[in-house]
Formats: structure tokens, C-alpha cells, sequence
């Protein structure tokens, strides 16, 4: 029987969704808190944190072999975290809604630079984001930069799912953009019948 096919839709603002199209033999956790998949990106595995109770997800890039790679930029990271709205799903389609803010993680799972901040204002500012969203992203700020200054992203994300292996089939990535026209659930006032409250 053919794996099931499944669709992460990422709106960036103001109107561009990026979506990734995976199979279910990538995902490696899907519970009522969290959304983990494995994907190929040339000769490197992608592996993606997504969660329905929290403001931020994580990207995180591993060798084949499970080592962390380090990827160069305003600080050599390995981690990418983004400031977004909780996850939904609908059918087989997964949503949410990138805030603006990065935080980049070094290997150590601790060091970090935050960026964008002027993209979040300049959102804020054509009233791309809500106010319950703005909020929500100052949340999810706070709490990820808490995890990264006492745990640490590592033993956070080793709780969820231990970084033992890398089981990825190989499948590539499959990945295009659409405009928020092609994907209606995500404009304001659709998407907020489904992003949490609280």
C-alpha cells in the first residue's frame, strides 16, 4: 500500500505559503503536542519540530550518520528556530504562520543570535499579524529563549524525541510555493478559528 502523502503549509508574509510534501514514512512522532519529520535535503537530513501548544518550531540539520551539521550565517548554527503560530491540521494538510523571528542555535544548544526583528514590526505595522498573534510571538520569544538559557534546545528536544539514529528513506524534499489565495485557511480571519486560544 502506497505511504500516505502529507502537506506542511507555512505562510510567510504577506500572502507566500511554502509547502513541503512529504510521506507518512517520514514522520518519526505525531501525538496531540507534536509534529516530527525527517526529509532529505541533499546530502543532508532536515529534521522538524512542529507543535500544537507552543509559539516557536525548530529546524534542525543532521548528517546522515546523526551528527549535528553546522550550518555558517550570523552565528554557525544547526539549529533554526522560528517564532510561529501552534500547528493545525485539516485532512492531511498541516498549517501555520512564520512570526518573523529566528533564533539561530549553535551546536552546544545554547548559543544564539536573534534575528528579524524589524521583518515582526514591519508585519505589525501593515497589519499582516493580529494582535493575538503578536502576542503569541513574544511568548513563544520568551519561552524559547528561556529553554535555550537553562536546559538547553538539546535536552529539550531529547525529551521529545532522542536524536539516536537518523531512520529518513532518503526521500527528497519536496518542496513549492503557493499564494495565500490558493490556501484561504490561512488568511486572518480563517486561520484564527483554528490557532489555539490561550
Amino acid at each position: 500500500m502506497k505511504a500516505k502523502t502529507y502537506y506542511f503549509n507555512n505562510l510567510h508574509f504577506p500572502s507566500e505559503v511554502r509547502v513541503s510534501e512529504f510521506s507518512e514514512d517520514c514522520i518519526r512522532l505525531h501525538n496531540a503536542t507534536t509534529l516530527i519529520y525527517d526529509i532529505a535535503i541533499h546530502d543532508l537530513v532536515l529534521r522538524h519540530f512542529v507543535f500544537y501548544d507552543k509559539w516557536f518550531d525548530i529546524h534542525c540539520f543532521l548528517a546522515k550518520n546523526g551528527d549535528f551539521e553546522i550550518l555558517p550565517g550570523p552565528i554557525d548554527c544547526c539549529f533554526d528556530c522560528d517564532i510561529s503560530t501552534p500547528l493545525f491540521k485539516l485532512n492531511n494538510n498541516f498549517y501555520n504562520i512564520d512570526l518573523e523571528y529566528d533564533i539561530l542555535v549553535g551546536s552546544n544548544g545554547r548559543t544564539h543570535k536573534v534575528t528579524d526583528e524589524d521583518e515582526f514590526m514591519t508585519a505589525i505595522e501593515n497589519k499582516w499579524i493580529s494582535p493575538f498573534e503578536q502576542n503569541g510571538a513574544r511568548k513563544g520569544l520568551e519561552e524559547l529563549i528561556s529553554i535555550l538559557n537553562n536546559q538547553g534546545l538539546i535536552a529539550f528536544l531529547d525529551n521529545i524525541y532522542p536524536f539516536q539514529g537518523i531512520t529518513c528513506p532518503g526521500e527528497p524534499q519536496r518542496y513549492y510555493k503557493k499564494n495565500i489565495d490558493e490556501v484561504g485557511v490561512l488568511k486572518m480571519k480563517e486561520r484564527q478559528k483554528y490557532i489555539i486560544k490561550g
